[in-house]
């Protein structure tokens, strides 16, 4: 353990402030549900599904989604920011708060998906829509986190902005290997 940002901002508190009076039965069930498209095993899933169609990308997306895995750990111990504790939880989740593991996984895996994908579009209302729909699953996988009471909002913003830096020095990277 290196450093240990424990307090909540006051952006933070007002999220979770917010948050509590949105739940409901629905959105609680809608959230657990969205919260799975941040796992690592799912977003893993879209390599295999890759593997059919293009074995280079699928070890692309799959570089993205278990590097996301690796640098999460790595700062989840160096952080060591403990979970949330002003909202009841609607999940267990195990370990540190910083980043949101499950957005950081989304973003890598979900950013890379469409980076691959706009490569073999040609129209560009195409591509806004590949990137407008991984957009979204992002936003919400991470708000489901905050949702659940396992992530402050930060963590889950935070882990946003590592998944999609992530995808972006691959996806430099892989375009300078191919091209060499």
């Amino acid at each position: 353990m290196f450093v240990n940002t424990s307090g909540p901002t006051a952006f933070d508190v007002s999220a979770m402030e917010s948050v509590s009076r949105l739940r409901s039965r629905a959105l609680s069930d809608t959230a657990v549900f969205l919260t799975q498209l941040g796992r690592t095993p799912i977003a893993l899933l879209f390599s295999i599904l890759a593997w059919c169609r293009s074995r280079t990308a699928a070890i692309h997306l799959a570089t993205a989604t278990i590097g996301g895995e690796i640098i999460l750990e790595l700062l989840k111990l160096a952080i060591a920011r403990p979970r949330p504790v002003g909202i009841l939880p609607l999940v267990k989740a195990y370990g540190y708060s910083f980043p949101s593991g499950h957005s950081l996984v989304a973003a890598a895996t979900y950013t890379t998906a469409a980076i691959l994908i706009c490569r073999e579009l040609r129209r560009p209302l195409h591509r806004i829509l590949v990137a407008a729909a991984a957009g979204l699953t992002i936003a919400l996988v991470a708000a489901s986190r905050v949702y659940l009471g396992v992530h402050y909002a930060s963590d889950a913003i935070g882990g946003i902005l590592l998944g999609i830096a992530w995808a972006v020095i691959l996806a430099q990277r892989w375009y300078y290997l191919k091209k060499a």
